[in-house]
């Protein structure tokens, strides 16, 4: 239902585009949450106070791209795995481990659920993804308070980036509920040559035609960036073949790729005046194969990166548990 705001500009209008059997159809057989009162109204307005109020003063707004790499779980990158004492330990992120040297990095963190449509409303939203995915509930036409809305109130442009066809995974239904300007997918690629044959464009080329986006933009802006590469049939362009370590499971090839198509994505845009005035944010949606013990561990199956890069800043080597 969430891709009925595709065809809108606020999810209000979702409504008008849906139709009363449809949605009966839809929503038959599906689970809905219940309000429950467990504890007294008083008492949770004298105990809890969620709204805040900060007088703080911006002398600045920095740009913000926030990367969500597919399936990038923690399990795959040296950097964040230090602490871990794994025994024969391999890595397969040379260039974003080169990055955690410069960056504050947070290797105790984790994913709100295994796929990629649990993701964008926990990282964007804050809004978690129980049974079902917040995005496939009745609730996600429903406006709500994101990042996306806080940046829209300070005057950034907002754009999301995702080499998937256009709906793939209502991204483009839901980021119209969460308020973003421009949506950059497979149709305004449009170069099917590139397309991978199943789940979109390579990653190589796509973030190359988003760092020409971003160079075109007015600033401030923030931009989330989705990657599709690393991804079951497990395939990288066939021009690579040979290129990134097999390693010891069909993902580590493809992780191989995506941090060599992050490679050259800054390669690109370092130069750019914009550069040295933004903030890059990089995590994953989910984990997936896992091959070591450590990561069998219910917790740590769904151990993702999250790594801050603040090229105006030197920041030292600084992790956080």
């Amino acid at each position: 239902m969430v891709d009925a705001s595709r065809h809108v500009k606020t999810p209000e209008q979702a409504n008008i585009v849906l139709n009363t059997p449809f949605a009966f159809i839809r929503t038959i057989k599906s689970s809905d949450f219940k309000r429950r009162r467990g504890v007294p109204q008083t008492v949770i307005d004298s105990t809890f106070h969620p709204i805040k109020q900060y007088n703080d003063t911006v002398t600045s707004k920095p740009n913000v791209v926030l990367i969500i790499i597919e399936s990038f779980g923690r399990e795959y990158l040296g950097s964040f795995n230090k602490e871990m004492n794994i025994k024969d330990y391999v890595g397969y992120t040379p260039f974003i481990d080169s990055l955690a040297q410069h960056s504050l990095i947070f290797p105790n963190a984790f994913s709100n659920g295994r796929k990629s449509i649990h993701a964008m409303s926990s990282i964007l939203a804050g809004i978690p993804s129980f049974k079902t995915a917040y995005t496939s509930t009745p609730y996600a036409n429903k406006k709500i308070e994101s990042i996306i809305s806080a940046v829209n109130g300070m005057g950034y442009d907002t754009s999301f980036f995702h080499g998937a066809p256009n709906g793939s995974m209502g991204f483009l239904g839901f980021g119209n509920v969460l308020g973003y300007d421009h949506y950059y997918g497979k149709t305004e690629y449009n170069n099917d040559d590139d397309f991978d044959g199943i789940w979109g464009i390579w990653d190589e080329p796509f973030l190359q035609y988003t760092a020409q986006v971003l160079s075109e933009k007015q600033q401030p802006f923030f931009s989330t960036i989705f990657t599709v590469s690393s991804h079951a049939p497990y395939q990288v362009p066939e021009k690579y073949e040979g290129k990134f370590p097999k390693g010891d499971l069909d993902i580590h090839q493809c992780v191989g790729y995506t941090d060599y198509a992050l490679k050259q994505f800054f390669k690109t845009i370092e130069n750019e005046p914009w550069y040295q005035n933004t903030v890059f944010v990089i995590t994953a949606d989910h984990g997936n194969q896992i091959y070591y013990e450590a990561y069998q561990k219910t917790a740590n199956r769904y151990a993702v990166p999250i790594l801050i890069l603040i090229p105006m800043k030197s920041i030292k080597v600084l992790t956080i548990v």
